[in-house]
């Protein structure tokens, strides 16, 4: 029920303020009194065009106010759905700049034109010649039957179930569609996950493969190098072993009468120990290092394979390939789980669909 009328700055009417009575109200004067500029006023909070309007100060803007009992039209659910605060005294505010610029609003809350003529539209009704409007309408034909037949609380509960039904009916297409998508995927993705799963990728394998393949690419280098250097320390005639063995054998003999070049003779024989395990470990190294043509060809199989699927997929080194298969692995399983989502999504939906 509308109980207040605010009009301000829109054609003649410079400042306007009517109280509606809780009874039956009548507006009356005589022809260009000004009733029809009234209705034109409230035309604008029922959200119709406000091209055309003139301001009585044509700096100012226009604003139509009105204040509404809504205690009894059962409006809490539009409220709710359009996240307005809900009060049983309802403000409906509607203002036009000067230039022509229009904005609405619902308890001081801004709202756009539909939302606006979908409240306004349950409030209040305009009848003209030759219209019965609401009379026409399902909506307005079946809420009389609620009304007479007190089904409100019935009513809520079938709306509520009602709104769960579409949302699981939604998000079973939505899953379908999901499932349909993902399946002409699923092949690829098993294909893919095999070939990773075949290679038997280990962290840290690709390093040493490429460091395993550099030593044997190089290996007659490498023992040449190795020789001549075990030849200086320990093998020539006048090899360093040799010769610190003399040095160290003569500061022994001075420090027999110089106690100082002990500590020296110490030192020598500590660098002497040294070189020996530094010879060995060459001679040793000599021993192992040797060019295998069966091994650098698994060698470089085994890399071709990495390097391949590195190139294919996109990844700079192992762990993003493994982290890729696990990725692959979980969608997989994600897929295969959509059947049993789907069954049920439809023992859902049947049920709320009988409620």
């Amino acid at each position: 029920m509308l109980c207040r009328l605010s009009v301000n700055n829109y054609a003649l009417i410079r400042n306007l303020d009517i109280e509606f009575g809780k009874h039956f109200s009548v507006i009356t004067g005589e022809t260009g009194a000004g009733k029809s500029i009234i209705l034109g006023a409230l035309s604008l909070i029922l959200g119709n065009r406000a091209d055309n309007i003139t301001f009585v100060d044509p700096l100012k803007k226009c604003t139509v106010e009105g204040t509404f009992d809504i205690s009894k039209c059962e409006l809490e659910a539009f409220f709710s759905d359009n996240n307005l605060d809900y009060e049983s005294q309802c403000i409906i505010r509607r203002e036009i700049t000067p230039q022509g610029k229009s904005r609405a609003f619902i308890n001081d809350t801004p709202v756009n034109l539909i939302q606006l003529k979908e409240i306004t539209s349950r409030l209040i009704d305009v009848h003209s010649q030759h219209q019965t409007l609401l009379l026409r309408e399902n909506s307005f034909q079946l809420s009389v039957v609620d009304a007479v037949a007190d089904n409100k609380k019935l009513l809520k509960q079938y709306k509520d179930t009602y709104k769960r039904y579409l949302i699981l009916r939604k998000e079973l297409e939505e899953t379908r569609l999901k499932e349909q998508k993902e399946k002409t995927e699923l092949d690829y993705l098993v294909f893919i996950v095999e070939e990773l799963r075949i290679a038997s990728l280990v962290s840290g394998e690709q390093d040493q493969l490429e460091q395993d393949l550099e030593v044997q690419s190089h290996a007659e280098e490498i023992r040449s190098k190795l020789y001549l250097a075990a030849g200086i320390l320990n093998e020539d005639d006048e090899n360093i072993i040799k010769k610190l063995k003399e040095v160290v054998n003569s500061v022994i003999a001075a420090s027999r009468y110089y106690t100082d070049l002990k500590v020296l003779s110490e030192r020598l024989d500590s660098t002497l120990l040294e070189l020996k395990d530094i010879a060995e470990v060459i001679s040793d190294t000599m021993e192992k290092i040797q060019y295998n043509p069966e091994l650098m060809a698994q060698i470089n199989d085994r890399l071709n394979i990495i390097y391949r699927l590195q190139q294919k997929h996109h990844a700079k080194d192992i762990d993003e390939l493994i982290t890729l298969a696990e990725n692959y692995e979980q969608r997989i399983s994600g897929i295969e789980s959509l059947d049993q989502k789907i069954s049920e999504l439809e023992k859902k939906l049947q049920e709320c669909y009988k409620d």
